[in-house]
C-alpha cells in the first residue's frame, strides 16, 4: 500500500469520525467554499459576480425612478453584503440613491477586505461615506460567521447609520436556541427565519416583511 493511498484512507476515516460525532454542524465545506469565493472575489476573478452587481444595481434605479413605490429597501444577507456594498459605493459616488434604506444581515464583508488583493475594494468602500440613503446593519455575537462589532465598510470612520443586535436569544424559543449551539450554518441563517417572539426586539425578519412603519421608528 503506498503512503498515498494510506493518506487517503487515514483522512477518510477522520473525516468520518468528525460527522459521527456530530461535527458536521460545523458544515466545514461550506466554509471552506465561502472562503474561497473571498479569494477570487479579492482578486476580481467573478466576471458573473461583477455582472450581477450591476443588474441588481440597476433594478435598485429603476425602482426608485418609478416612483410607483412607498419605500424602496436593498436587503442583503452573508455574502451577498459584499455585493450589496460595492454597489453602495458606486450609487453614493454617483450621487444615487436618495430614498433607499439599505439593510445588511450577518455581513462577512470583512472575509473579502482583509486580503492583500483587496486594495481596489477597500478604495471603493470610502465613496461610502458620500452616501445620500439610509442603511442598518443587524448583527450577532452568536453567529461565528459574521464579523461581529466590525464595520462592514472596513474605515472605522465609515458606520451604518443604525447598527442592531439580532437578538436571536429573546425572538426564539430558549430549547430551539439552545439546540443550534454548535450548527454555524443555520445560526447564521436565523436572520431570516419567522421569529417565534417578534415582539422581543426592535427589528426582525418578520418586521422588515410586515410592518411598513419600522425604518420610521428605527431612524427617525
Amino acid at each position: 500500500m503506498s503512503w498515498i493511498t494510506l493518506f487517503a484512507l487515514l483522512s477518510f476515516g477522520v473525516v468520518n469520525l468528525l460527522l459521527y460525532l456530530g461535527l458536521d454542524k460545523l458544515n466545514l465545506f461550506w466554509v471552506n467554499r465561502i472562503m474561497d469565493f473571498f479569494v477570487r472575489y479579492s482578486k476580481r476573478e467573478v466576471p458573473l459576480v461583477l455582472q450581477a452587481e450591476s443588474h441588481f444595481k440597476a433594478k435598485v434605479l429603476s425602482a426608485l425612478d418609478s416612483g410607483e413605490y412607498d419605500e424602496v429597501v436593498l436587503v442583503a444577507h452573508s455574502v451577498g453584503t459584499i455585493l450589496c456594498l460595492s454597489i453602495m459605493a458606486e450609487l453614493a459616488e454617483e450621487g444615487l440613491g436618495e430614498g433607499l434604506t439599505v439593510v445588511t444581515l450577518g455581513h462577512c464583508v470583512s472575509g473579502v477586505s482583509i486580503l492583500p488583493e483587496a486594495i481596489w475594494f477597500n478604495d471603493k468602500l470610502k465613496r461610502i461615506s458620500l452616501r445620500q440613503f439610509k442603511w442598518i446593519d443587524v448583527t450577532s455575537g452568536k453567529d461565528a460567521v459574521t464579523f461581529y462589532k466590525v464595520t462592514p465598510a472596513y474605515h472605522a470612520e465609515i458606520l451604518p447609520d443604525l447598527t442592531l443586535s439580532a437578538g436571536f436569544h429573546e425572538i426564539f424559543d430558549k430549547r430551539f436556541y439552545a439546540s443550534l449551539k454548535w450548527d454555524f450554518y443555520q445560526i447564521h441563517f436565523l436572520y431570516l427565519y419567522n421569529p417565534q417572539h417578534p415582539e422581543n426586539s426592535l427589528f426582525n425578519y418578520q418586521k422588515l416583511l410586515f410592518d411598513a412603519g419600522v425604518f420610521k421608528r428605527l431612524l427617525k
